[in-house]
């Protein structure tokens, strides 16, 4: 299951056009709208101007929409200055007037229209139209943020969380794009779950949910990892798998990868398998090398169907070669035991090598197994050990138990007794029956630990129930 992918958060570029929504009788609100704009209702020509804009049950007319932004402007409506700030700055080429439109937005934004504040702070921090001030940007978006502007909030909380501009403050930065995401600005709701996840979790899930209800996909896929893996939320797998559903028909690639690994989780079926394909594949092809690195392997499992062996293994090159530890680790396995290539133990260590670099705990685990075996290299107790350690800091339990045997016996590390206990006991709590019962065994004899009758005996039950065999014979 993938952990959620963060990107670094961006700014927001401009507010657009204040548009209402146009009822169903529209024609007869355009009448209603002119009466009243003719009488000097301003409200009412910024309505008929957008639905000339718009061209809702009147013929679009963008310079007689221009016409009625102006006069609502000019007769006090803030959302007319606002969206005749948008025609001159973002409109047709022929309509545009930048310095006539920072004007309007400049008069919108002291009527208190936050969106023309929130536009002016963008003009000013990028130097759109006028020298770049940001003192001035922040100004505008402190006025327009603290009016409830999400975008403002956005654009502050990025300027404070890297520092460039202003002193560096991730409090303040935090606390902006916060406020953001609460206001309904998905963009930010993605950046502060990311400073949450793994610290708190609840948090990180609150945000993730705020996102995907404003419509961001990848948020949607975030949270159903939480609901998969009951991180601050608690585990529910049926609401998992509607959420990646919703992520991937929305078009994040991570929905639909994830969407897949749960079905491939399910039933080795010919509908499921074929699911399985119609998730990956387009996934594959959109450039996610794990959905391609997973692809390849259920090809090489028999579940899944490429064109030929050789797809597959194309797959997993390219995913290596772009730096996927799971490519380089599954190419390796395939050189290793001489399936579908020729056994070159040469080319298969260098890609288990590479795959550890990559972060690949079983390739560190394998790569410490080999040195250990003395099988088909020269025995190197010592490099086994630091293989051994590098696999178990990245969550391979077997290579932790391993690494613990060796401290217990000084195998290639000096020994140490407590530091063995200390991972047998990391592995045992992840469920390795094994180090329950080796540290069963420090127990049982007070070796590196308090000699503990009563704890050894439960830790060797535990071994049982996991599968040890020798240990239910105790």
């Amino acid at each position: 299951m993938r952990r959620p992918r963060y990107t670094a958060p961006s700014f927001a570029l401009a507010l657009g056009l204040l548009l209402h929504v146009a009822p169903a009788d529209a024609q007869d609100k355009a009448a209603a709208y002119k009466a009243r704009c003719d009488q000097g209702d301003s409200q009412a020509c910024d309505d008929l101007g957008v639905l000339y804009h718009e061209g809702a049950e009147v013929p679009q007319d963008l310079a007689m929409a221009l016409s009625l932004f102006k006069k609502a402007c000019e007769g006090g409506s803030p959302g007319g200055c606002h969206n005749l700030g948008v025609i001159y700055t973002q409109g047709p080429a022929a309509l545009q007037a930048p310095v006539k439109g920072d004007l309007a937005y400049e008069k919108a934004c002291r009527l208190n229209y936050m969106s023309s504040c929130a536009n002016l702070g963008i003009n000013y921090e990028f130097g759109k139209r006028k020298p770049k001030n940001i003192k001035k940007a922040i100004e505008f978006y402190n006025k327009a943020c603290q009016g409830k502007e999400p975008l403002a909030c956005n654009n502050l909380g990025i300027l404070y969380l890297r520092g460039a501009q202003v002193p560096r403050d991730e409090d303040k930065g935090l606390r902006y794009l916060a406020a953001a995401c609460e206001g309904g600005f998905a963009q930010s709701c993605q950046e502060v779950a990311k400073r949450h996840f793994n610290q708190d979790d609840a948090k990180a899930a609150y945000f993730h949910r705020l996102g995907c209800n404003a419509g961001s996909a990848d948020d949607c896929s975030d949270l159903g990892f939480l609901y998969r893996n009951g991180r601050g939320v608690q585990q529910d797998l049926a609401r998992a798998e509607a959420l990646y559903q919703e992520a991937c028909a929305a078009g994040s690639r991570y929905g639909c990868y994830n969407l897949a690994v749960l079905s491939i989780d399910g039933p080795d079926t010919p509908d499921n398998n074929a699911r399985i394909l119609q998730l990956l594949d387009p996934t594959c092809e959109a450039g996610d090398q794990d959905a391609c690195v997973k692809l390849a392997g259920l090809h090489l499992l028999g579940r899944v169907k490429l064109r030929e062996d050789a797809q597959a293994l194309d797959l997993l090159q390219r995913a290596c070669n772009l730096g996927q530890a799971n490519g380089c680790y599954n190419l390796a396995v395939i050189y290793d035991e001489g399936n579908l290539r020729p056994r070159d133990l040469a080319q298969a260590l260098a890609l288990y090598k590479k795959a550890c670099d990559a972060g690949s705990g079983s390739a560190c685990f394998n790569l410490g197994i080999t040195y250990d075996a003395a099988q088909d290299v020269p025995r190197d107790a010592k490099v086994a050990a630091r293989y051994f350690e590098r696999a178990c800091n990245h969550g391979h339990d077997g290579a932790c138990n391993n690494l613990g045997r060796r401290f217990e016996t000084g195998d290639g590390v000096p020994a140490d007794l407590k530091r063995a206990a200390e991972l047998y006991e990391a592995a045992c709590d992840r469920g390795l029956a094994v180090s329950c019962a080796n540290l069963g065994n420090l127990y049982e004899q007070g070796r590196g630990v308090p000699a503990d009758k009563a704890r050894a005996w439960t830790l060797h039950d535990k071994a049982c129930q996991g599968g040890h065999t020798a240990s239910c014979k105790r």
